[in-house]
């Protein structure tokens, strides 16, 4: 299996680079309607970055036509989820790094002399943040990361995904449980999207597609699995738990609910308008994708507290 995963991904390896090189519980308190959550922390990578690597490289990356230092054409979700709870999205509570893989790397460090942070320097910034390692327990903490540990082992040329998976999935859990050490109580966790319908991959062909998306699915089966350990040791850890993967294939398979025209091609190329696509490039959803990403977090969010509105 895996010498026919490798035989069919090896030629996509040159596409990601080019597209990512362009781009890149039980509550201790009742959430209060006025005031669900005293904060929004975000760790993970380019999907939830709202400027840390645009401000580390003087505004040069992402460049324009990217939107204000975002991997996309306009706000992100995290931004339009503040809007939903009233709330404002404290520049000084995200953590997120475009190019973070799980680990300590980053895909768009320069080494030696240029290195950005990985999902475990967010999270050990998360804990030093006042200096006392304890982290706010009313706050809500988001994390999304893993795309890039994908990319990186395509890039790799190792035809054998398992040690990527298993290093991604316990990388991102290990992350949740420091946060939760530290107090911890409210996180959203989101799992892989389907890297297969990313006009990027269709490019190379529905067999390559279909063994990343193949792969994604594994990936997310392998998370839910660790997800689940955690939940059934630490009752008071509440995880909402977020399935881009099923939100990703929903987009496609049903455009028109979504407002898209257009779910293949890229709005940076011309495509279609940007507000009719789901990409912005070549792995990046659109400001509008990002709009529904949201609100499908706003929907977990309130089926989990009652009283967000």
């Amino acid at each position: 299996m895996f010498d026919f995963i490798h035989s069919t991904l090896r030629k996509v390896s040159c596409g990601i680079a080019g597209a990512l090189s362009l781009a890149f519980l039980t509550p201790v308190a009742p959430a209060q309607q006025s005031d669900p959550f005293s904060d929004i922390v975000c760790l993970g990578d380019s999907l939830s970055d709202v400027g840390r690597i645009f401000d580390v490289t003087g505004g040069a990356f992402p460049p324009a036509p990217y939107y204000d230092g975002r991997f996309c054409n306009g706000p992100l979700w995290n931004e339009y989820l503040a809007e939903k709870l009233d709330m404002d999205l404290d520049p000084d509570s995200q953590f997120a790094f475009g190019g973070a893989l799980t680990s300590n790397l980053n895909y768009n460090s320069i080494p030696p002399s240029f290195i950005l942070p990985g999902f475990e320097q967010q999270v050990d910034e998360v804990l030093a943040w006042n200096g006392r390692r304890k982290v706010d327990p009313r706050a809500l903490y988001t994390v999304w990361i893993g795309a890039n540990d994908f990319f990186a082992w395509l890039l790799s040329g190792n035809p054998n995904p398992t040690g990527m998976m298993v290093a991604g999935t316990q990388n991102t859990v290990q992350g949740i449980v420091d946060l939760s050490n530290a107090g911890a109580h409210y996180i959203v966790v989101f799992n892989l999207p389907d890297l297969g319908k990313t006009p990027t991959v269709l490019g190379f062909g529905p067999a390559t597609s279909g063994v990343v998306s193949y792969l994604c699915s594994s990936y997310n089966a392998m998370l839910d699995d660790q997800l689940d350990a955690l939940a059934a040791k630490n009752r008071r850890l509440k995880i909402i738990r977020i399935d881009a993967f099923a939100l990703i294939n929903d987009m496609v398979a049903n455009p028109a609910d979504y407002g898209f025209t257009n779910v293949t091609g890229q709005a940076l190329l011309g495509a279609a308008p940007p507000d009719q696509c789901l990409f912005w490039d070549g792995v990046h959803p659109t400001t509008a994708a990002q709009e529904h990403v949201a609100e499908t977090v706003y929907q977990g969010l309130r089926l989990e507290f009652p009283r967000v509105r």
